[in-house]
């Protein structure tokens, strides 16, 4: 059952990182 409902740690974790590639990625968008 906890394979099923990660903890909000995790989530955060995964979700930080992921946050800064997309704000990377607009920011090169309107470097061009």
């Amino acid at each position: 059952m906890d394979e099923l409902r990660p903890p909000p740690r995790s989530r955060s974790i995964y979700l930080l990182p992921n946050l800064f590639t997309t704000a990377g990625l607009f920011a090169g968008f309107y470097a061009i």
